[in-house]
């Protein structure tokens, strides 16, 4: 008996087309991207959270120094017969505060190259000065010897010492040889947040970017919004020219009220702590400027290298260790923001992190 084949129909699989694949695929990219740009989003802001933290504890460290010389005492030597003018012996006690702040407090190569400046005390009966000096700190001689300068002030820079990152790596000394009993300014810090990044042999405190945090112990040019008169710079000036006045290209002017959150030029609001007969008549208290250069790992603020800031040989008739002097060629402020190069750049500071905004928080 012959047995009857099934007839059985195959079902046919049902297949992607090619227009298909190519939206699977770019719905798959679509999310992979938006993925990766949200992983990247939480990187960087992970990044700026621990340089917040690093800064906070940096300006913590550095002010906890800075504030002491309010009551720091300098011996001078002037001997009572020189003169018994208050106003004189408080000049010559702030032009010492400011050298010893220098010497301890450096933010470039040439603060340590320098020694301790000569101070002229008018006698009172006029037969000329007083010439007196401070003794070399021991700070200063141990940030010497860390360096590599010789023993003894000569002529010229420490052998390997670069410029590029001058103040991140003057911060490092400084919280180095911050001490309290057995513990550090450095044991706040994990390894992996110091760096060496240009190899010159001098060591940073990295932002969560890598970069070294930069300082600067009086930053007179910083500022982060326009002061009273509204608008940035010198009011109702052309302060750079540029055809447009009071326009952010003039932030932080010489001679401005633009200010920042820790920092107003207004004598009167705000007196330099350290004047305290104000004698200087420019005076407003400088708060040390602690910096990251943020996600755009650019800096831009004026730093007074090129040609090299010496506090203690200024043009005369400014006075050695003049905080507020203006940076010779071009005429501005150490601390200023900055455009990169005239007002088509951006202003690449605005996303720098500093101790000025975060110390208000």
């Amino acid at each position: 008996m012959m047995q009857r084949r099934k007839n059985r129909r195959v079902a046919s699989r049902p297949s992607f087309t090619l227009v298909e694949l190519v939206i699977v695929l770019a719905i798959i990219t679509i999310l992979a991207s938006a993925l990766l740009f949200a992983l990247f989003g939480v990187a960087e802001d992970a990044k700026a959270t621990r340089t917040r933290a690093q800064i906070a504890k940096l300006h913590e460290l550095v002010m906890l120094k800075h504030q002491a010389y309010r009551t720091r005492a300098v011996r001078l030597g002037i001997p009572p017969s020189t003169t018994n003018n208050a106003a004189t012996l408080a000049a010559a006690r702030l032009l010492a505060l400011r050298d010893l702040m220098r010497m301890e407090l450096p933010d470039r190569i040439t603060d340590l190259a320098s020694s301790p400046v000569t101070i002229n005390v008018p006698r009172q009966n006029g037969s000329g000065f007083h010439t007196t000096r401070l003794g070399p700190p021991a700070l200063w001689r141990n940030y010497r010897k860390r360096a590599g300068f010789p023993r003894w002030p000569m002529p010229g820079g420490a052998p390997t010492w670069t410029t590029d990152y001058q103040g991140a790596e003057c911060l490092y000394m400084i919280v180095a040889t911050l001490r309290d009993g057995d513990s550090s300014g450095l044991d706040f810090f994990e390894e992996t947040e110091i760096d060496d990044v240009d190899s010159d042999g001098m060591s940073e405190i990295v932002d969560g970017w890598g970069n070294p945090i930069m300082f600067f112990r009086w930053a007179p040019g910083f500022a982060t919004t326009p002061g009273p008169d509204g608008g940035w710079g010198v009011a109702g000036t052309d302060d750079d020219s540029n055809g447009v006045p009071d326009d952010l290209f003039e932030m932080g002017w010489p001679g401005s009220d633009d200010a920042s959150e820790l920092q107003s030029r207004d004598a009167e609001a705000s007196p330099d702590p350290f004047d305290a007969l104000q004698v200087d008549g420019q005076n407003y208290a400088l708060i040390p400027l602690i910096y990251s250069a943020g996600p755009d790992r650019i800096y831009d603020l004026s730093d007074a290298v090129t040609p090299p800031l010496i506090y203690t040989a200024p043009t005369p008739p400014n006075l050695p260790n003049d905080p507020y002097t203006p940076i010779p060629a071009p005429a501005l402020l150490v601390g200023r923001p900055q455009s990169g190069g005239g007002p088509s750049d951006e202003f690449n500071s605005l996303d720098n992190i500093t101790n000025h905004l975060i110390a208000t928080d």
